[in-house]
């Protein structure tokens, strides 16, 4: 007679990414287990992996959802935007968990290997992963069902804390390459599920798509790699099963989360593959990206098949940060120059007069002034250039934050403030002041910003119906010597200073309500105010088309358009 095998229970893992409003299809836990079944085999068997909570939820919900499915990993990923939501919700729900249950944390906020007071800072977390995580999460779920010594010496990228003894373990790095083996065709059951869980949430699907893993540049406010080495590793060659399965799950909305998409010519070719699916087969992709900083041959090439395939709503992105020379100096950010640039959008204008070209800055940079500020903005604009602006917020694993001779340098003083994301109040760490800028300064930066997005986008729609786009110049010089400039730049600046939130808490004409700092321009556009204040600036024989515009909301649906294209 043959003895029955005795069943082992297996480890079930759970992902909480801890999203926004977009259900976004962070593929962490399928890069994982495709490694683990490659090179764990032994291991592989004894785990579950259980469909990703994609967004945020509740302490009850996350309780709740780990009890009902007998969680025993519970995996969190942590970024600018979600760190310090995750953080607070684990403190509270820790305790309230099965002792057993093990807690592991990774991601570009996780910053055990600079941050020494780590664990205590975040006693409820069990182990910490930071950079590049296959080999070290592999091994420190082996440890768990084995019960093996985990050692740093034989593992990396990792770091946890004995309970017994107290002793803080932090292993070294090391650059992992990029599997080659398609996390997203291996692990087809997983994905499938994942993607139908998130369709069940009433919110915009996007899957950030990445086959290359690093960047070859050290701009000074990134932290590719984990700000740890420059080098790149690439997955080749299964572009078109993934995409084939993409359109097979329905899953349209792509970013490119590569560093440098159009790096490499096969990039080239997985767009012209993307737009060859929407022309022929009528699929529907829309897909974004971060776009290659020096390699602009071969943008050039994907943003007229990015145009000719309609992978885009409206907009083509360009990654630009500042045009001043100095700045882009002092953060060691390779660039081609303006003036390629600008030749660059005035031949896909010419092209694609429908599609309009923007710009990626950001404001709170090394050397920048309002001065300089200005300058950046008038130039971008006046070349037709939408600026899409964000505020400089250091990453934990960027030379910005653990480099003394750059902090000596530039002089820089952070904060950790409120700000808003729509719906959302969260805490991030932004520049307080430079050698170059104060918080004054900032705040002067932060309505520059939302002035020449706002004009600018309305001149965009002026020009679709073939109206006289306002003279930015004029308005923008104008509303610095205004009661409401006063206003805006007093509530932001006290806001900030006195109760540490970085968003306004009154409108344009001073009215109460709340903005974030990142929207304002939108907002602007938005407010009937702004619109009239802006009318008085349109000749007698203009202004009743310009209100007529702004009564059937023009504005607003071009700034909509605009906003469909993520960033």
């Amino acid at each position: 007679m043959i003895p029955m095998r005795k069943s082992v229970k297996k480890l079930k893992i759970l992902f909480y990414h801890a999203g926004g409003h977009t259900a976004w299809l962070y593929p962490a836990a399928l890069q994982l287990k495709t490694y683990i079944d490659l090179f764990y085999q032994d291991v592989a068997d004894q785990l579950e992996w259980l469909i990703p909570i994609q967004q945020e939820v509740t302490d009850e919900e996350l309780i709740q959802h780990i009890e009902q499915t007998g969680t025993d990993i519970l995996c969190t990923s942590h970024y600018l935007w979600n760190h310090a939501f995750l953080t607070a919700q684990l403190s509270r729900v820790r305790k309230k968990l099965k002792h057993t249950i093990k807690v592991v944390a990774g991601g570009p906020s996780i910053d055990v290997n600079n941050n020494h007071n780590f664990f205590e800072q975040y006693p409820y977390i069990d182990y910490a992963v930071y950079s590049a995580g296959e080999q070290a999460f592999a091994d420190i779920v082996d440890h768990l069902i084995t019960k093996k010594p985990l050692i740093a010496f034989n593992t990396s990228n990792c770091a946890w804390k004995n309970n017994n003894t107290g002793k803080i373990s932090v292993a070294d790095y090391k650059f992992v390459k990029m599997i080659e083996t398609s996390p997203f065709v291996h692990n087809k059951k997983l994905f499938s599920a994942m993607v139908n869980d998130a369709k069940k949430k009433n919110a915009p699907v996007w899957l950030p798509y990445t086959l290359t893993r690093g960047c070859p540049y050290a701009c000074t406010f990134c932290d590719w790699n984990s700000g740890l080495g420059n080098k790149v590793s690439r997955r080749k060659n299964t572009y078109q099963q993934e995409i084939d399965l993409f359109q097979q799950l329905g899953v349209t909305n792509i970013y490119l989360s590569d560093a440098n998409v159009g790096q490499y010519d096969e990039d080239i070719d997985m767009i012209e593959y993307f737009a060859e699916k929407n022309l022929k087969e009528n699929a529907g992709f829309h897909v974004g990206g971060n776009f290659s900083k020096l390699k602009k041959e071969n943008n050039l090439k994907i943003f007229n098949i990015m145009a000719r395939g309609r992978l885009v709503n409206k907009t083509l992105n360009f990654s630009v940060q500042d045009i001043n020379q100095q700045v882009l100096d002092n953060i060691n950010r390779p660039d081609v120059g303006w003036d390629v640039h600008v030749a660059m959008a005035n031949e896909l204008r010419e092209k694609h007069p429908h599609l309009i070209v923007k710009a990626q800055l950001i404001y709170g940079l090394p050397g920048q002034t309002p001065v300089t500020w200005r300058q950046t903005l008038e130039q971008v604009t006046q070349q037709n250039i939408l600026p899409v602006i964000f505020l400089n917020e250091p990453l934990p694993a960027s030379p910005a934050i653990y480099d003394p001779e750059y902090q000596r340098r530039f002089q820089y003083e952070y904060v950790h403030s409120n700000r808003m994301f729509p719906g959302v109040i969260y805490s991030s760490k932004i520049p307080k002041r430079s050698s170059s800028f104060d918080q004054h300064d900032l705040v002067q930066m932060n309505l520059l910003s939302a002035m020449y997005l706002s004009l600018s986008a309305i001149n965009f729609a002026l020009r679709e119906h073939n109206s006289q786009p306002l003279n930015i110049t004029q308005i923008v010089d104008e509303f610095l010597t205004s009661l409401h400039y006063k206003t805006l730049s007093n509530n932001l600046y006290r806001n900030w200073t006195v109760d540490n939130n970085f968003y306004y808490t009154v409108d344009f004409s001073g009215n109460p309500t709340q903005i974030p700092d990142l929207t304002m321009g939108f907002e602007l556009a938005h407010d009937p105010y702004f619109i009239k204040y802006l009318s008085t600036f349109v000749s007698g024989n203009q202004r009743r088309e310009f209100l007529k515009m702004a009564v059937k909301s023009e504005f607003q649906k071009m700034l909509y358009d605009i906003h469909l294209d993520v960033d």
